[in-house]
């Protein structure tokens, strides 16, 4: 079956009143941080869909979900577009503790991606929060903005991902708890393009999971 003729990634925008936690929408407008917006935004919408399940079709099939080809190449273009990796926060030696680590760094933004349970989810926007805060330790690599990336739900569904974590959950989060978090935080839900969908074959099955595009 070709892969060919999928869209690109997509994702929700502009930002609605519900998710623009701390007023994120005019800090990406401010000098020094619009510039890498802008490389973000264009560093994620020239990414294929034809390379996502290309790959996956290649190297990950024997998995149920998509999530890794789609963490695969955002990580790939992510470096190629000069974003660092794994930059700790302090300056105190603790780089190899997961809640001081940046998964990407992108000038003045801290990104992080969200395809696992949607407890990480949580977890992953309060390290953001400390990315991005103030803080009285001395910081290495404070960034001004928090990005986490996520799939709508009816991405979710349509790329069996394997854990309910979804951009509308991470949403409620914010509502619920963004008072927490003083920090401009932003949810990057990826839209679900509608050309495709994995089909599981069942545990034991090789390959575990195919495209099918519709």
């Amino acid at each position: 079956m070709s892969l060919q003729n999928h869209p690109n990634l997509d994702f929700f925008w502009p930002i609605e009143s519900n998710w623009n936690h701390n007023n994120v929408a005019s800090v990406l407008e401010r000098p020094g941080i619009k510039e890498d917006w802008e490389v973000f935004v264009r560093t994620i919408s020239e990414i294929s869909w034809d390379e996502i399940l290309s790959l996956h079709s290649a190297k990950h099939s024997g998995r149920m979900s998509i999530s890794k080809a789609l963490a695969e190449v955002i990580n790939h273009k992510l470096l190629l577009n000069g974003a660092l990796k794994k930059c700790r926060i302090f300056t105190d030696g603790k780089d190899n503790s997961k809640p001081f680590i940046i998964e990407y760094k992108l000038g003045s933004l801290a990104i992080d991606i969200s395809f696992g349970h949607y407890n990480i989810t949580a977890w992953k926007l309060a390290r953001l929060v400390v990315a991005t805060s103030p803080n009285k330790n001395e910081m290495e690599n404070q960034c001004k903005v928090g990005i986490l990336i996520l799939p709508e739900e009816e991405l979710r569904l349509a790329g069996k991902f394997d854990s309910p974590s979804n951009w509308e959950r991470a949403v409620d989060y914010l509502n619920y708890m963004g008072n927490q978090w003083q920090s401009p935080l932003l949810l990057i839900g990826l839209k679900n393009p509608g050309s495709f969908k994995i089909f599981d074959h069942g545990k034991g099955a090789t390959p575990r999971s195919s495209v099918r595009r519709l």
